[in-house]
């Protein structure tokens, strides 16, 4: 492969373009101790020691860094580490890590996601959340089997009881009510029950 660039990019750090493709990054000290200069080749068996030896290493301390700060999906920590820009070995060998080691793992992350906020959330909701952040279904599925189900009917009584629903409005004010609790993922079976035992 060609070395076609190695652009400065920030504090020290180069990016490596092989083929006129990005393909990673290392400091101006690893260029130079590498010996890589625009224009040169790079051997597959280069490569794979630049992966092994500094990029995966780096993938890796790079995504406990990241995760002290709070807990993260795996696809989350999968689009942060591309997104540092580590080639797809080093993403996949860190994450081989982190899942060996358990420093993520997307049940415990549903888990805790549900047990925090399934007072104030339904299941609709949470789920349409845990999903945007990579969680599986199945994994959500087999984490509400853990964690419980939400008490719709409660969740529903406490936001009438936030907007002042008065049970002995007209048709129009109950039909407005019923769209805004649809609007909040609950099921018109839930709401009817709700709206019925509401005083």
């Amino acid at each position: 492969m060609k070395i076609t660039s190695i652009e400065k990019v920030r504090r020290g750090k180069c990016r490596i373009w092989l083929n006129d493709e990005p393909a990673f990054a290392l400091t101006e000290q690893e260029v130079q101790e590498l010996a890589l200069f625009e224009g040169g080749e790079l051997s597959d068996k280069q490569l794979a020691l630049i992966t092994d030896t500094i990029l995966t290493k780096r993938a890796c301390q790079r995504a406990v860094d990241i995760l002290a700060s709070r807990d993260r999906t795996c696809a989350q920590m999968i689009e942060q580490l591309k997104k540092d820009e580590f080639p797809r070995e080093a993403v996949e060998a860190a994450m081989k890590y982190l899942i060996g080691h358990r420093y993520v793992d997307d049940l415990r992350y549903a888990c805790t996601f549900i047990s925090l906020r399934r007072e104030r959330e339904n299941r609709r909701k949470l789920t349409q959340q845990l999903m945007q952040r990579g969680v599986a279904a199945e994994v959500i599925e087999q984490a509400f089997e853990e964690e419980g189900e939400p008490d719709e009917t409660a969740l529903i009584l406490e936001l009438l009881r936030k907007k002042r629903y008065d049970p002995e409005t007209d048709e129009e004010g109950r039909q407005k009510m019923i769209r805004f609790l649809a609007g909040k993922g609950f099921s018109y079976s839930q709401i009817k029950k709700a709206l019925t035992s509401f005083s």
